[in-house]
Parts: structure tokens; sequence; C-alpha cells
């Protein structure tokens, strides 16, 4: 069951797919569509989400996104959460390594962030397997499936079987 934000940031995610704002989900990839990813919400697996790049210091992601969310200082942990207020806005997180280098990006119900190919947060996970193809395997907890492609997890809520989340790893 969905509480709180995550359910008010599905029905606003749904609202925009049904209403064709952000081009629909018939599976099929615009052949232009990286033309119409949105500046700094780009998702390139195993490389970069937005701004953000793998092997970037949480310090330098810092000077591009602004001062982590609650209170927290790049260097006194190891998870981080900006929340830009500049499009394409939502959370962002990410873990970094004991240097300070960022290992894994994720981000969780914000339909900003987008592969070339049109995978996002807010697809189903029907229309998520047409557009990236069966992924390399799948892992589940509780009620989430992931769907792991090379440099990229889709996490998916199995009572919904929506994309509510999606993480940039390394290849």
């Amino acid at each position: 069951m969905l509480r709180g934000n995550a359910r008010v940031y599905l029905t606003v995610s749904l609202l925009v797919l049904s209403l064709g704002l952000l081009g629909g989900t018939s599976g099929a990839v615009p052949p232009n569509y990286e033309d119409q990813v949105p500046a700094g919400s780009a998702v390139i697996p195993g490389t970069s989400m937005g701004m953000v790049r793998l092997g970037m210091t949480a310090a330098d992601a810092d000077l591009v996104l602004g001062v982590p969310d609650l209170g927290v200082k790049a260097s006194a942990t190891n998870q981080h959460l900006w929340q830009p207020d500049s499009p394409p806005g939502g959370p962002l997180m990410a873990v970094t390594d004991r240097n300070g280098r960022i290992v894994k990006m994720k981000t969780y119900w914000n339909i900003f962030y987008r592969t070339a190919r049109g995978l996002h947060v807010g697809l189903s996970e029907g229309d998520a397997r047409r557009i990236g193809g069966e992924p390399l395997r799948t892992a589940g907890w509780s009620h989430y499936r992931l769907l792991y492609y090379l440099g990229l997890i889709l996490i998916v809520d199995t009572d919904t079987t929506i994309v509510f989340g999606l993480a940039v790893v390394p290849s």
C-alpha cells in the first residue's frame, strides 16, 4: 500500500502520463527521442543521471545540485539526497564509497530522469520491458521487483506494476 508522498508522486506521474504530457507509453521509441530528453535529465546507463556522473565526488555533485537535503554534508555519510529547485527537479540520491566518489545513483517517483530510449519512472512494467527489452536478470523482495539492465536498474511496485524508481550503476 502506498502512503504519503509516494501516493502523491504516483498520482501525479499517472496523471501526466495519461494526459500524454510525456508522449505516452505506446512502447514505440520516437526516432528523435534523444532531442526530446530535457536538458539535465538524461540518464546514461552505467555513466550518469542528469548532471551527476558515477565516479564524481559528492562534493562536486554539491556544486552542481546544491547542498544535499536533510542537512547532510557530503563528507558526513555515504548516502546523499538532493532535491534541486530547478528542472528537472525531484529527488536524486547517491551512494558514495569511502573516498567520497559516487558509486550508485537512484531516484524514486521522479518522472523527469529518462534514458534516450525512453525508460523512466511512471512506465508500466510491460512498457518498460517493451522499450528496454528483457532484463539481464530480475530479483524481488516484499512487493518490489528489480529489473537489471546493463548499467541500469528499474524498480517496480508489484502491486501496481508501475516503475517507481531507477538506479544508475556501473556497467
